[in-house]
């Protein structure tokens, strides 16, 4: 019996020797990664500082000039001053705008005269191969007598 009494008391000594060392070692890992990250915050810091002084800051865009009197009642968009030239280019504007719609909806002569054209080409391509696949079969008949 004395020697399992030996056996309870050496047990806990040697656990407690051995959480000691985990907390020793804990302690000392924990220093560790403490200086490691400080030196990898020096780093960047160094870094930083590096790159700022390699590019220095880009100067803000000088304001533009304030407009003038006048600028401020104008409506939007381009204006020559001239407002026989501004008529000439609204109506240009206006009949670019109506051609452009008309060729989009097929209803001008262009349109018309280009689907015609395609059409034309449809056909001559259909011919073509309708031709062709009568001379295969020609042959293919030729060859059986």
């Amino acid at each position: 019996m004395a020697q399992r009494e030996q056996e309870k008391v050496a047990a806990p000594v040697a656990q407690t020797a051995s959480a000691e060392e985990v907390r020793k070692r804990a302690e000392h890992l924990k220093k560790q990664r403490d200086l490691i990250i400080n030196q990898r915050k020096k780093q960047r810091d160094a870094a930083s500082a590096a790159s700022a002084a390699a590019a220095p800051p880009p100067a803000a865009p000088a304001a533009p000039p304030p407009p003038a009197n006048g600028a401020m009642h104008r409506g939007a968009g381009f204006s020559s001053g001239d407002p026989t030239s501004d008529a000439h280019r609204a109506r240009l504007s206006v009949a670019l705008a109506s051609s452009m719609k008309a060729s989009l909806l097929g209803s001008d002569a262009t349109s018309v005269d280009l689907e015609h054209k395609m059409e034309q080409h449809h056909r001559k391509i259909d011919l073509e191969m309708t031709k062709a696949q009568l001379r295969a079969e020609a042959e293919a008949e030729k060859g059986y007598y």
